[in-house]
């Protein structure tokens, strides 16, 4: 049950997407940090901009967790939860892309979220 024992439970820092990287990294390093969230939305700060390749189709975009740059990878750390956006899916097919990505990147526990809406999937999935 929820009170039995004494575990410890583990302490997760969402990756914002918002954010840059580089005002991310202190966070990240921190020990009190056991693991990350990595949220399901197709654009990223400092991924966008003239040089950035133009965004894929959504039911192509990759979770995040399959898109990390080598100093995330190097930083954070190893335990990751990747969110799958049911209004980000289109199709079933999808969904089982996005899982099979996400698990082969090395994410420890998806989850499953409902969404915004926005994606225009109007998850077409479930």
């Amino acid at each position: 049950g929820m009170a039995s024992g004494r575990q410890v439970a583990k302490v997760l820092l969402e990756r914002s997407p918002y954010v840059p990287w580089a005002a991310q990294r202190a966070a990240f390093a921190h020990p009190a940090f056991t693991g990350v969230v990595h949220p399901d939305l197709p654009i990223w700060a400092g991924e966008t901009g003239p040089d950035a390749p133009p965004e894929p189709p959504p039911q192509l975009t990759l979770p995040r967790v399959a898109r990390l740059s080598k100093t995330e990878v190097a930083l954070m750390p190893d335990y990751h939860v990747q969110t799958i956006s049911g209004a980000r899916c289109y199709s079933l097919e999808d969904v089982h892309f996005k899982i099979k990505t996400a698990v082969e990147a090395g994410a420890s526990t998806l989850l499953m979220v409902s969404g915004d809406g926005g994606g225009g999937g109007g998850g077409g999935a479930g």
